[in-house]
């Protein structure tokens, strides 16, 4: 049996619903818990095949969902961009047949935002004159594909969002228009890999290729813009041979977009975290990360989403982080790694476009390119981002702060102790199981990732293959005897471990878990 919501978020105040898919007929407990507190239990009657069970309107937040051997996840929020989960499409072809398919992922997934990558006829020119085309790289794409698409996502419960350069310009356009270029110092047009100019925002083109997303977005029924940068250049010369500096031309350029379509869902991507410190504040709806080198480690994806709070207060962060070990690599080692990427992000309350296309996962910029996965990876992902549905109380919740080394234990601290196998750190270094301890107005929640099989941290690199990790141990200062465990293998619900009182200090034996375990201590006895 296998169990999924109907929407990737469900808009608060809109009754839930989850499909079931079971091989015969079969009366189940559908159990449902927020935080390990049971909420719902309805018994159901499911038939052999695909049917529907209907759970009434829920309070927002996450939830975690069990029935029989199956699982899933939902959550019910005002918007989906409180919590965005970013998935991708690329296949727009003419009578593409497998659209409800996607669709599938979408869900399973819960990809409450989509973006729609490389839908257009062309850079300069979006829509074109025809239903029917190829684009730039040759690919064969219709409008009424798109269209579909944009449709079927809609009624998922997510965001359809448009694939749009911010400067990047065809060869037709760029012959026609040489003063809207930038150059370099000796006066050669800047391009990227040879296929695309690059435009001067200052000049023509901003309210050229704003009309065109207007366009776009009036025909084409897309819930916003991915507004997609290249990370270079950052300095460059315009046509007269003056300099200009990019990060001065895209804050005013976001504003462009925003004022002409002030209720569009807007992304703006920092490429390499350029340039955050610029457009942190523009008005857009997220702070996205595009990462490349030299953010080569799990501790450099830290440090951007918490550069990226500091600079854009308010915003979830969503890091673009490919994983080309599932391009290259054996798939359980691929897996592993993304396993520890996942658990990073997610524990320090980022998002990660990682999946789509159904079993797609991304390895190269040029999505199309993105690399199929088999069905034990499929499961991995799908339990990580059940898991991250269902707890998201705890790992998106606005207030919380990391208190990690306020906490662990040394000369000056001992809020907290933990004990294991193998050696404890506040860091993630290679040997080591990595605590991060987070705190909120629901309680303290203690992150565990295992780097005890690993020789690296390298977030791109292929992992060794781990097992569970038995014996750990907490002794934290805590005013409550109660301790709730999850861990994405685990199933998506926190569950009740021992814990017991010793003077100040709860002791809590942690069960065993494989990569990532998330200890949540609340601050009241909720029994």
């Amino acid at each position: 049996m296998e169990i999924w919501p109907t929407q990737a978020t469900f808009t608060s105040g809109r009754p839930v619903e989850l499909v079931v898919s079971a091989e015969t007929a079969a009366t189940v407990e559908v159990v449902v818990t927020r935080l390990g507190e049971p909420v719902a239990s309805p018994t159901a009657s499911v038939p052999a095949g695909v049917s529907t069970v209907e759970l009434g309107v829920l309070r927002d937040g996450g939830y975690a969902v069990t029935a029989g051997d199956a699982s899933t996840a939902f959550d019910v929020l005002a918007t989906p961009m409180l919590r965005p989960r970013y998935g991708f499409l690329t296949d727009f072809s003419p009578g593409r047949a497998d659209a409800e398919h996607a669709v599938l992922g979408v869900l399973r997934l819960h990809q409450n935002i989509v973006q729609f990558y490389d839908w257009m006829y062309r850079h300069a020119d979006l829509l074109g004159a025809d239903d029917e085309f190829t684009d730039t790289c040759d690919s064969p794409k219709s409008h009424r594909t798109t269209a579909d698409l944009v449709s079927r996502v809609r009624a998922a419960g997510a965001l359809p969002m448009a694939y749009a350069a911010t400067y990047g310009v065809g060869k037709e356009y760029a012959a026609l228009h040489p003063e809207q270029l930038l150059y370099h110092a000796d006066g050669s047009p800047r391009m990227l890999a040879d296929l695309l100019y690059i435009a001067d925002l200052s000049g023509p083109w901003t309210p050229h290729i704003v009309a065109e997303y207007r366009a776009a977005v009036d025909r084409l029924g897309f819930a916003g813009l991915h507004l997609d940068t290249y990370g270079t250049p950052k300095i460059a010369w315009d046509a007269s041979g003056v300099a200009v500096d990019l990060a001065e031309q895209f804050p005013p350029f976001v504003r462009a977009v925003r004022d002409e379509l002030p209720s569009s869902t807007l992304i703006f991507n920092n490429v390499n975290d350029y340039p955050t410190f610029a457009t942190g504040t523009t008005p857009q709806d997220a702070c996205y990360i595009e990462v490349w080198d030299p953010h080569r480690e799990y501790s450099h994806l830290v440090g951007l989403i918490q550069r990226a709070r500091t600079l854009a207060p308010g915003l979830p962060v969503i890091l673009a982080a490919y994983l080309v070990p599932f391009a290259e690599a054996p798939a359980a080692e691929a897996a592993w790694a993304a396993r520890l990427s996942l658990a990073t992000v997610f524990a320090h309350g980022g998002h990660y476009l990682l999946c789509g296309e159904g079993d797609g996962v991304l390895v190269h910029p040029y999505y199309p390119k993105f690399a199929r996965v088999d069905a034990d990876a499929q499961l991995v992902l799908r339990k990580y981002f059940d898991f991250a549905v269902a707890q998201g109380d705890l790992l998106y919740d606005p207030a919380a702060h990391e208190v990690t080394r306020s906490y662990l234990a040394s000369e000056e601290n001992d809020e907290l102790a933990v004990s294991a196998d193998l050696p404890v750190s506040a860091d993630p270094l290679p040997g080591h199981l990595w605590v991060i301890v987070r705190r909120s107005p629901l309680g303290l929640v203690v992150h565990l990732i295992d780097l005890g099989g690993q020789s690296e941290v390298e977030w791109n690199r292929a992992k060794s293959v781990g097992g569970p990790r038995d014996g750990v141990r907490l002794r934290v200062r805590w005013p409550v005897e109660r301790a709730r465990v999850g861990s994405p293998e685990d199933g998506p619900n926190l569950c009740e471990t021992t814990a017991t009182r010793d003077g100040d200090y709860v002791e809590v034996a942690v069960p065993s878990f494989t990569a990532w375990a998330a200890v949540h201590l609340p601050w009241e006895d909720e029994s």
